[in-house]
């Protein structure tokens, strides 16, 4: 039979961290204004604690202002911890980013390019 402290053991060794915690350890060694983006994309204040659903929009609005200063090397290590060695990912994700076309703020129109045919095909 095992005793208290070799079953607590046991468990703790075949548990699995939550998949935010899990991230957040990821990017402890990132600088602290990148680890600050990397808390507001996952939806999490810059102090850690967890954001509420009206509190992370806002968060998301906020961030996107401050990706586009992140120096890329920087940006990439960061979407390396965020998505679990899928940088590769993360990369294009980012490149798509930049080509398509995207609003921000309170009004949104219509999007329309004449002359950029790509950019609304499908």
């Amino acid at each position: 039979m095992l005793t208290q402290e070799e079953l607590q053991k046991r468990l703790e060794s075949v548990m699995i961290k939550p998949w935010i915690e899990q991230r957040m350890d990821a990017m402890k060694d990132l600088d602290e204004s990148t680890r600050k983006i990397g808390n507001l994309l996952i939806g999490r204040e810059k102090s850690g604690t967890s954001a509420s659903e009206m509190r992370r929009r806002g968060l998301h609005r906020k961030v996107n202002g401050q990706l586009e200063k992140v120096p890329e090397q920087e940006l990439l290590r960061l979407g390396d911890r965020i998505l679990a060695n899928r940088t590769d990912v993360f990369s294009e994700a980012w490149k798509l980013h930049e080509q398509t076309p995207v609003q921000s703020g309170g009004v949104k129109l219509a999007f329309r390019a004449p002359t950029r045919p790509l950019a609304y095909a499908t």
